[in-house]
């Protein structure tokens, strides 16, 4: 979320101050902040990230988020799967020998 408001200003601070200093509360540059944009940039983010959960729902067959279950879950990540106790989807490639 502090990426997503702070994204748009953070070129306030380059090129010889690292982004940080436009929102951190001691930063150099935190007085040049404008909020509103930052409001507005984290509004547009949780909208999109909703949309996306929409539009993800809606491509197994879902209608609401209630409708969505562990069932539904799978993990890329092997570590993540079995601390969660989600399916590990990745299956890796065999060795196969081409026949010539």
């Amino acid at each position: 979320m502090l990426f997503a408001v702070s994204h748009s200003q953070s070129l306030n601070a380059l090129p010889f101050e690292p982004p940080t200093q436009v929102v951190w509360n001691q930063g150099k540059f935190k007085d040049q902040f404008n909020v509103q944009e930052g409001v507005k940039s984290a509004e547009k983010f949780l909208t999109a990230n909703i949309e996306e959960m929409k539009m993800a729902l809606r491509a197994m067959g879902k209608r609401s988020l209630t409708e969505l279950s562990k069932k539904d879950l799978v993990s890329y990540d092997e570590l993540t799967a079995k601390m969660v106790g989600i399916p590990f989807s990745f299956k890796p490639w065999e060795d196969k020998q081409i026949e010539k």
